[in-house]
């Protein structure tokens, strides 16, 4: 896997600069590195690690860091100048070490330009990131995200190439680390040496272990980096086509068994050569290594790896990337549609609307919210660009199960690419609220209200007012009942009611909006010894006549009512104290009868009938 950063040490030589910490690992402590806090020695890393041989040819220092190549006599001069404490010496070992040749000053990069997709991936989404290693010494993570990285491939670790140890890159929780606070998605590759089947599912064991601390954040599949030459571990093994076949599927079904996706990293004449291709890429994530302007490979690829940083080269791309010294591996993954939505969520829901929410999925331009029937058609559709949204238009009281997916939109052929849809969250809708409560009858101790029915509606709850704590109760009510009488009641006295509707959905009632409150007075007392003066017997039609009865307690009001001989209903007056003055009536014959009232806002109750007088008018 190439990486930028080399580290140039000669055969056997330490070449120190101030604050290098030297390690003198052998296989038995290659799993003790923490943090890669300087440098190994030559002869272990020579022995262990894969990378080495990439990193310190003199072609790649020479053409992708243009870094001095020194003699072993060179070097050695460097030594002796830095025990003698001569600055210039210890300042130039330290830039060898690290790289001679500093970032130009920072340009915006225009990711992409100058390459040749394929033509299956010309319309895909593209991001384009990075892969780093130890190689690449300490990177500034944060100037990598502002020269607009999208993603880095970190060396999670490789098997040892002299005995086949599981190591874990020195810098490799850093990177992890780092990177993702700078707001960088994230992957990892292992390289291996496995020889067998049983040795490629260990390492797939290994890499879920140290990547489980970042699970969370790690956005593509693991991957498996296969590329041997013929003097390292597997190259000495000699294996066989179907058994390199069996390292990768073997590596990549234990990465999904471990909870995590599995991928393959080669070059194309690997994966044209040493590996049966339709089998692997079939089923999982295939990064391919072809450092060209544009690729040949034309097998199935969703992340193609353009550059190895060679600034020399003009068949590629190259780049230097603000925060990273030397030269440094490009790539580009495509991304065909979006990652499936997760966490969807009812937030809230009326009679006609509904609130959905959701977690966030990498790069997708949008979301779709899809509302299906309880038959699972789609009814409703909603495009937004925010993390939740709301549905408006939906019928009252009616199941619907709501799924999101998210999606790509391209803007030249304007069109849009879906991701696979959330699984569904049911929803019902509230029932419509009641309406037409009303006072059908009071009595004494009871009053009867009624209200017209809700569709769909399970059943009701009616809230009853507590007079004294000023608190309601609830009542619930099964089945189609559209009445309720409150009984056992205090006579005179004011009772308020209101209701809502219910449809049990999933063993919960989902509850109306409540109704109007109602209230109504239960019957008052009978109006007692109504009468009127003697003279009103046979009185004058220019005279006027005081009508009397006793006072009812608790009552606002009484209706006085007037009959003609034969007990035909004239008129009704209502009167707020006991008396009424009769005057300006032609001659004629009159009863009249009075009731106590009691009125609410919603009902007016009365009580019996008192006794009749009777007024006869002459001329």
């Amino acid at each position: 896997m190439k990486a930028k950063l080399a580290t140039l040490l000669l055969a056997g030589l330490l070449v120190l600069a101030p604050g290098v910490v030297v390690h003198a690992a052998t296989g038995n402590n290659t799993n003790e590195f923490n943090e890669y806090t300087g440098v190994i020695t030559e002869e272990f890393e020579k022995e262990n690690d894969p990378l080495y041989e990439r990193y310190h040819s003199k072609e790649y220092l020479n053409s992708v860091q243009k870094a001095k190549v020194f003699s072993a006599d060179q070097a050695e001069g460097q030594a002796v100048g830095q025990a003698k404490g001569q600055a210039a010496g210890q300042a130039a070992a330290f830039t060898t070490f690290y790289g001679a040749t500093k970032p130009a000053k920072d340009e915006k990069i225009n990711w992409g330009e100058g390459l040749t997709h394929a033509p299956k991936d010309v319309n895909s989404k593209k991001l384009y990131g990075i892969d780093v290693s130890k190689w690449n010494g300490k990177i500034e993570w944060k100037k990598v995200k502002e020269a607009g990285v999208d993603y880095a491939i970190v060396r999670l670790g490789y098997r040892s190439r002299a005995k086949g140890e599981l190591v874990v890159d020195p810098w490799y929780d850093y990177n992890m680390k780092e990177a993702h606070k700078a707001g960088i998605k994230l992957g990892v590759y292992f390289y291996t040496q496995a020889i067998t089947e049983k040795e490629a599912r260990a390492e797939a064991d290994f890499c879920a272990k140290k990547l489980k601390p970042y699970k969370d954040f790690n956005y593509f599949p693991i991957m498996y980096d296969i590329e041997n030459v013929n003097d390292d571990r597997m190259g000495k093994a000699n294996l066989s086509t179907d058994t390199r076949d069996k390292l990768c599927l073997g590596f990549c079904d234990q990465a999904e068994k471990n909870g995590f996706k599995g991928g393959v990293y080669s070059f194309k004449s690997y994966f044209e050569c040493k590996l049966t291709m339709s089998k692997i890429e079939s089923k999982y994530y295939i990064w391919l290594a072809e450092w060209k302007k544009a690729p040949t490979y034309n097998g199935r690829f969703s992340m193609w790896q353009y550059s190895n940083g060679d600034s020399k080269n003009e068949k590629i791309i190259s780049y230097k990337v603000p925060g990273i010294n030397g030269g440094l591996d490009l790539n580009v993954a495509y991304l065909y549609a979006p990652g499936k939505v997760k966490n969807v969520q009812i937030e809230s829901y009326g009679e006609t609307s509904l609130s959905v929410s959701w977690k966030k999925v990498g790069y997708a331009d949008g979301y779709e919210i899809r509302v299906y029937d309880k038959n699972d058609k789609p009814v409703k559709t909603l495009k937004t660009k925010e993390l939740s949204g709301k549905v408006t238009g939906l019928s009252r009281g009616t199941e619907y199960k709501v799924g999101v997916r998210a999606y790509f939109y391209f803007e030249k052929n304007k069109k849009y690419s879906y991701g696979s849809t959330s699984s569904r969250v049911g929803v019902l809708t509230k029932p419509a609220m009641v309406k037409d409560l009303k006072v059908k009858s009071a009595k004494k101790d009871s009053v009867t209200y009624t209200w017209s029915p809700v569709k769909g509606a399970t059943g009701y709850y009616v809230y009853k007012l507590d007079n004294s704590t000023k608190k309601y109760t609830r009542t619930q009510l099964s089945g189609k009942t559209t009445s309720y009488t409150w009984k056992n009641l205090k006579s005179t006295t004011s009772y308020t009611i209101k209701v809502a509707a219910f449809i049990t959905y999933n063993k919960t009632n989902i509850r109306s909006e409540i109704s109007q409150t109602v209230s109504a007075y239960t019957t008052p007392g009978t109006v007692k010894d109504l009468k009127l003066p003697k003279a009103a017997a046979k009185g004058k039609t220019s005279a006027s006549y005081s009508l009397t009865w006793k006072k009812v307690s608790k009552v606002t009001g009484y209706r006085v009512y007037r009959y003609d001989s034969k007990g035909k209903l004239l008129k009704t007056v209502d009167v707020k104290s006991n008396s009424y003055t009769i005057k300006n009536l032609p001659k004629g014959k009159y009863v009249y009868k009075v009731r106590a009232l009691c009125k609410s806002p919603n009902y007016t109750t009365l009580g019996a009938f008192s006794n009749e007088v009777k007024l006869y008018l002459t001329k």
